[in-house]
């Protein structure tokens, strides 16, 4: 005998018409939405049907409203129920256990003022459009492409690098400076963020991924830069990665290291170095040192770039001239906490290459997001 009855599967129908309807993303997108909600949520077994029943259950408006929250007009309450089904959604899809996390925001469909129901609804809209399919993925990827400072200035990111080409650029330079890989994007939502990720899923599954190539600049600790000898250092023999091959570049997170680039002959090299992490002994004075002895002429220059003199966006020290909106330098994390920052660049339309920065703060706030270059 089903366990659900006739208002079960209405209330669950009515509110995948809706998504399928609504003008966010695109009609395939959305399709792949409804898709996804359904694979998640059968009604084969007792199991899946009690399941279900405890999901419409909670997509009840009457029976869940906030004291004091107005339930709204019919379309107010179909998008909170519909916030509440895609939250839920994406926490089946990406692991039991991050139901806790995921449960608070599906609350949301049942708390919020009705004036901010429409954001949210699109929020969670672009978001399980990225864990639906990899179509979903590619939409809101090409967001962060055209509109990079908008996007960094709404959504958490988070890059996920890889080692693969560290050696080209320290011990073991071939005279081979690009390392185009293909990352991966993808919706994360224990931390409500986007990962752009060298391995698709890693250790917790996100659903689908949209892979993308990118010029990768791994992360190089300050004692393997060729030449570079003990502490302060001379780093005359930094290596660029070469942004070539592709129009996207990626560099795992900074909490202390040094972000360097030149443009020597019309082409763009950077660099990642590391204090700390990777290497058998840490920098003296952290990755703030490290940033002001690399912006010294005489001890900071690109090896393959003609010896070019180094522009540097370190931990509170940096030479970056005309940078766009802020300082030449992201914060330094033991002076003002963070958790972490992200660098990504791009070269899109025949502009050049542009990179920008978003900072993570504690907790979990947007601190910084801007154009750097």
């Amino acid at each position: 005998m089903a366990i659900f009855g006739k208002g079960d599967q209405s209330r669950v129908n009515e509110t995948l018409q809706m998504i399928q309807n609504a003008p966010d993303l695109t009609p395939v997108i959305r399709q792949q939405i409804v898709t996804l909600v359904n694979n998640r949520f059968p009604r084969l077994t007792q199991q899946n049907r009690q399941t279900y029943h405890q999901l419409s259950s909670e997509l009840s408006v009457k029976d869940n409203i906030a004291p004091g929250v107005p339930r709204g007009s019919e379309a107010q309450r179909e998008m909170r129920r519909a916030i509440c089904l895609l939250w839920m959604t994406i926490g089946h899809e990406q692991g039991i256990n991050l139901m806790a996390a995921i449960r608070q925001r599906a609350q949301q469909g049942m708390t919020l003022q009705p004036n901010a129901l429409g954001a949210a609804f699109s929020d969670v809209m672009l978001k399980a459009g990225v864990v639906a399919a990899n179509v979903g993925g590619q939409y809101v990827f090409q967001e962060l492409e055209t509109h990079p400072a908008r996007f960094l200035n709404q959504y958490r990111i988070i890059v996920l690098g890889l080692t693969t080409g560290g050696d080209r650029l320290s011990t073991a330079p071939n005279g081979n400076y690009q390392n185009v890989l293909n990352f991966h994007f993808q919706y994360d939502g224990a931390d409500d963020r986007f990962a752009l990720a060298g391995t698709a899923n890693g250790t917790q599954h996100y659903g689908a991924d949209y892979a993308f190539p990118t010029a990768s600049i791994p992360a190089v600790h300050w004692s393997n830069v060729p030449g570079v000898g003990a502490a302060p250092g001379n780093f005359n023999g930094v290596l660029g990665c070469e942004l070539t091959g592709a129009t996207f570049a990626l560099t795992t997170q900074f909490t202390g290291c040094a972000f360097s680039w030149t443009d020597h002959g019309g082409t763009i090299r950077a660099s990642h170095i590391s204090p700390a992490g990777g290497g058998p002994t840490s920098y003296p004075g952290g990755g703030n040192a490290l940033a002001r002895r690399l912006m010294l002429p005489a001890h900071g220059k690109m090896a393959n770039a003609g010896n070019t003199a180094l522009t540097v966006f370190g931990a509170g020290a940096g030479n970056a001239p005309a940078v766009r909106g802020g300082n030449p330098f992201y914060p330094d994390r033991l002076v003002n906490s963070f958790k972490w920052a992200s660098i990504v660049g791009m070269d899109k339309g025949g502009n050049g290459w542009r990179f920008y920065l978003q900072v993570i703060g504690d907790p979990n706030n947007i601190q910084e997001a801007r154009r750097i270059m």
